[in-house]
């Protein structure tokens, strides 16, 4: 259940973050609830997908390094885990 509940927070990250207009606080909340979920359930895409939320978020927010940091990290678990299609998605996040 509980890789369920981190499925649907990551969702609600999204919903936050992409929404119109976007709510960032909550985007924010969501991805971190979510990765600490997905790792707790050893969900490791899912994880990757959270930093992912992050790094927009924080690049959204002005927050330059920690937008890095978590696309980085993104990155590398998508590179690790062999998953192409997400690998590409993060690699079209700007400033990277």
């Amino acid at each position: 259940m509980r890789a369920f509940e981190a499925g649907t927070r990551w969702l609600l990250g999204e919903r936050a973050t992409f929404g119109d207009p976007p709510d960032l606080p909550a985007a924010e909340t969501h991805y971190r609830q979510a990765s600490d979920l997905a790792e707790a359930c050893e969900r490791r895409p899912l994880a990757a997908r959270c930093r992912l939320g992050l790094a927009t978020v924080y690049r959204l927010t002005n927050r330059p390094d920690e937008a890095r940091a978590h696309l980085t990290e993104a990155l590398t678990a998508f590179d690790s885990m062999d998953i192409p299609y997400w690998r590409t998605r993060a690699q079209t996040e700007p400033d990277h």
